[in-house]
């Protein structure tokens, strides 16, 4: 079987890495047209942006493209579980971050409710600079931070604002351990939980609040409905990449919703409840990693691509 592996591996990595050149060379691509209407961006009845429209409808058929693309090809097996979120709702979307491939789980998960190209991303400043995929993320209205709080603070509201100014649903989604898992950082997070009298987790790092406090603050004018938590655990003799084809396992993720309406108010108490949340997490992933299953109903959520909806055109 090794050999069999070896040369599955030796196959599925070039067809990968074509497979990812070719999502990026559709990024340039829409990039590019976004760039072209940007002079013509008018509005249309009802406040929303026809060039805004445009950018969505190119996103669509671009990240539709690739995530059944991916899935298709990849021998992961997806297993979820928890909550049945209903499709084209606003959401504030949070999860632990341990692989590259999280924010792939994440798309596939809105591909199947409605909110594909409606996905919106905390990312790093320094990305919107890669050629390409950078003026990409940017045209698409994804959420650039810097780690310098007066700057954040302000580029998270104007970004919200704006998303806002559409009148469609979108997904905020935040890794908000400010970093993917590693047995050093979780000991270095548990050195600083004891210090604090916070709690001592073993399988997520204790979560950075500020960006997302900010962020379901802004929301709470009735526009956003729940926040969601996703918990992610891989299972397999590789870790899933966006180039990882033909690799085998097996994709846990659990989903929590909570109405927007029922979290604390107060930004303390709002601190405390997501800690609160992320000591759950903690005993998921415990449980996962005894059991290998989350407990809870399994969901039935096939590979299959739900419409979003855009008044735009």
């Amino acid at each position: 079987m090794g050999w069999c592996r070896s040369v599955l591996m030796a196959i599925g990595v070039p067809i990968g890495v074509v497979v990812f050149s070719g999502y990026c060379a559709m990024l340039l691509l829409m990039s590019i047209f976004a760039l072209a209407v940007a002079p013509f961006k008018f509005v249309c009845s009802g406040g929303h942006s026809a060039h805004y429209g445009l950018v969505m409808l190119l996103t669509t058929w671009a990240m539709r493209s690739f995530s059944w693309i991916f899935e298709s090809l990849n021998s992961f097996e997806f297993v979820w579980y928890g909550a049945d979120v209903p499709p084209h709702e606003t959401a504030v979307v949070v999860s632990n971050h341990t692989f590259a491939f999280d924010w792939l789980t994440a798309m596939l998960f809105a591909r199947r409710k409605g909110m594909l190209s409606l996905i919106k991303f905390f990312l790093k400043d320094s990305i919107k600079y890669v050629p390409g995929f950078g003026l990409a993320v940017w045209m698409t209205e994804f959420i650039f931070v810097s780690r310098d709080w007066a700057k954040d603070s302000v580029q998270i509201n104007a970004s919200l604002s704006r998303l806002k100014s559409y009148g469609i649903p979108f997904w905020v989604v935040s890794y908000i351990e400010g970093t993917r898992f590693s047995i050093e950082k979780a000991e270095q997070s548990r050195a600083y939980a004891k210090s604090k009298g916070l709690p001592e987790l073993h399988h997520v790092l204790l979560p950075r609040t500020k960006g997302i406090i900010t962020a379901i603050q802004s929301l709470r004018d009735g526009y956003c409905d729940a926040l969601y938590d996703i918990t992610i655990a891989y299972e397999g003799p590789s870790k899933p990449t966006p180039i990882s084809v033909f690799c085998t396992g097996k994709i846990h993720v659990h989903v929590s919703r909570w109405p927007l309406s029922d979290l604390p108010q107060e930004p303390t108490k709002l601190h405390e409840f997501l800690v609160q949340v992320w000591e759950g997490k903690d005993k998921l992933l415990e449980h996962w990693h005894q059991h290998k299953v989350f407990p809870g109903p399994v969901l039935c959520l096939p590979n299959s691509y739900v419409p979003i909806k855009l008044k735009f055109l």
